[in-house]
């Protein structure tokens, strides 16, 4: 599997996360690297200052957010795609 495939992958699954999306519902779209990587560390158990960590931040931040009245879309860079559409 290509590694843009697998960074596809990791973003559908975290984007579609109920903690996520729950963030997201509460705090809304994060505008400043500190509200994004808040959002990171409510979804996911990987320490923000590891190796790991800082390379999840990365692959996770290879999205686009437009905001709707009723809605939030989260798009993918790579591909284009629409990877999660939350309801505010």
């Amino acid at each position: 599997m290509s590694e843009e495939k697998r960074g596809q992958d990791v973003r559908a699954a975290f984007y579609g996360k109920s903690s996520v999306v729950k963030y997201i519902k509460t705090v809304g779209i994060p505008t400043r690297t500190g509200q994004f990587r808040d959002m990171v560390a409510s979804g996911s158990d990987v320490d923000l200052e590891s190796k790991e960590g800082l390379a999840l931040v990365e692959t996770l931040g290879q999205v686009v957010f437009t905001k709707h009245p009723q809605q939030v879309n989260i798009m993918d860079k790579t591909s284009g795609r629409m990877v999660a559409s939350i309801q505010t």
